[in-house]
């Protein structure tokens, strides 16, 4: 209560600092620009008062209020899409407070019909209601919830992925306390590398249990002794623990589970669920238009950039093909700016890239890491061989050897590959040698794919990029 009895407040002040602003720029940006720069130019509006945007504060302010109670903005967020979920919900309450103001305008005098006050509200109010929910999430690190502590028995892939859903789940439901096992994983997932830690053997689970404060005990039931999992059950009842089992015998699917009852049999069903033809259209609407205005946008960027890959290495060619495999099996040539020798792999065939390559050439390490080389991929998705978010698509040769090991890789090949996605956000060039880890991100987007998702991956893609984390 005292995060959102804060984040109020601060609503309450912002809301006429929000106007204040927008009048101020509609109106008297001129004034201070001739202030400054001593000069007599440019649009002075002296008739418009900023009296009359105050004269209904109070109703003003609760339809602000309003709007924002009803987009849900004063919910606490977490999860690896939080900043983007936040600031999405904020946008939708700032459109929805101005549209409202905007109808009042047309009918009442309630606040002076200017268009652009009214824009530039929506313009400052993303940013200025953003920040402070993340001053007070972030900064002051305020919850409404108080999360439940729990632990995780186990130490496999399927135990690290509870943590990383622990981690980054949305709601904030549970804290994690640490993990039971007895030797050390060998491989640990990228999100969880830094989070990891043991804080018992199995042998001495009970008094663990008791003495961490557990509230939910996750266990992988293959890697708990059978024989005494009967009495770890009933240790969790007698001690009010909520305990939660996973059974490694459920396959990889693409279809959405779910556990259902037939004729009194608890029964777990695997729904064919067929991707919504609306769904489809607008996402190809949507990397159309966004891929065109992208591609104008950025030409003199991509201009640079070839002009300095033929500096540094005049011998071969700008642009790099290569064959990827696409929606049903499809293949295709994707585009991307050289950022290696000619004729890299002559000699070792289809390879990787290492983590300390050698075979960039100059500059190319660096256009790899902030993903500059994939920008000619804005053509792969004007001509419809890719679109913005999907599985990213991977080339024969590394397919034919992964499906030897994971015959459902091929599973990702039934939504169109993307220049980013659902695992990209999760470990870019980490999850490269980790194919399983890999089909597994790719699954979740294929089940919950949607264009508000689409949006979301973008928005969270900057941020990792940006950072350069995991880019080879």
């Amino acid at each position: 209560m005292l995060r959102i009895f804060i984040i109020f407040i601060c609503d309450l002040i912002a809301i006429p600092c929000l106007f204040l602003i927008s009048y101020s720029v509609k109106f008297k940006l001129g004034t201070v620009y001739n202030f400054v720069f001593n000069t007599n130019t440019g649009l002075i509006y002296h008739h418009a008062n900023i009296e009359p945007y105050f004269e209904n504060i109070g109703l003003i302010i609760l339809i602000w209020v309003l709007s924002l109670v009803a987009m849900n903005t004063y919910k606490y967020y977490s999860g690896v899409l939080a900043f983007a979920d936040q600031i999405i919900d904020v946008f939708k309450a700032v459109v929805f407070a101005s549209l409202i103001l905007m109808a009042f305008s047309v009918i009442t005098e309630l606040i002076p019909n200017s268009r652009f006050v009214l824009l530039y509200n929506v313009i400052f109010g993303v940013v200025i209601f953003s920040v402070i929910r993340v001053f007070v999430n972030n900064i002051l690190q305020l919850k409404d919830l108080k999360e439940q502590r729990c632990c995780i028995v186990g130490n496999s892939k399927e135990a690290q992925y509870i943590i990383e859903y622990i981690l980054t789940q949305k709601k904030g439901d549970y804290f994690y306390t640490g993990s039971i096992y007895d030797e050390e994983p060998a491989d640990i997932l990228f999100s969880v590398k830094d989070q990891l830690k043991n804080i018992s053997k199995l042998s001495t689970i009970n008094q663990c249990l008791i003495d961490n404060k557990i509230k939910h005990l996750f266990v992988i039931k293959s890697e708990y002794p059978k024989n005494k999992l009967q009495s770890l059950i009933k240790f969790c009842e007698q001690t009010n623990i909520s305990l939660h089992i996973y059974d490694q015998k459920n396959q990889i699917s693409k279809q959405k589970i779910r556990f259902s009852q037939f004729a009194d049999l608890n029964m777990l069903s695997y729904d064919i669920e067929n991707q919504n033809l609306s769904y489809l259209i607008s996402k190809r609407i949507f990397d159309l238009v966004l891929a065109v205005y992208l591609f104008i946008v950025i030409i003199p960027l991509m201009i640079m950039i070839s002009l300095w890959i033929k500096y540094v290495s005049p011998k071969g060619s700008i642009l790099f093909k290569q064959v990827r495999v696409g929606l049903n099996n499809k293949e295709f040539m994707i585009y991307k700016f050289r950022t290696m020798l000619p004729d890299a792999e002559k000699k070792s065939g289809p390879v990787w890239v290492e983590k300390n390559d050698s075979r960039y050439i100059f500059g190319g390490k660096f256009l790899r890491k902030f993903s500059l080389d994939e920008l000619p991929q804005l053509i792969n998705i004007i001509k419809n061989d890719m679109s913005l978010v999907g599985p990213r698509p991977e080339r024969p040769f590394f397919i034919e050897q992964i499906e030897k090991e994971f015959p459902d890789f091929s599973l990702r090949h039934q939504m169109k590959g993307g220049v980013t996605g659902w695992a990209q956000i999760h470990g870019r060039a980490f999850l490269t040698r980790r194919p399983d880890e890999k089909l597994r991100y790719d699954l979740f987007y294929i089940k919950n794919a949607s264009l508000m998702l689409d949006i979301k991956i973008i928005f969270k893609t900057f941020f990792i990029v940006g950072k350069g984390e995991e880019a080879y």
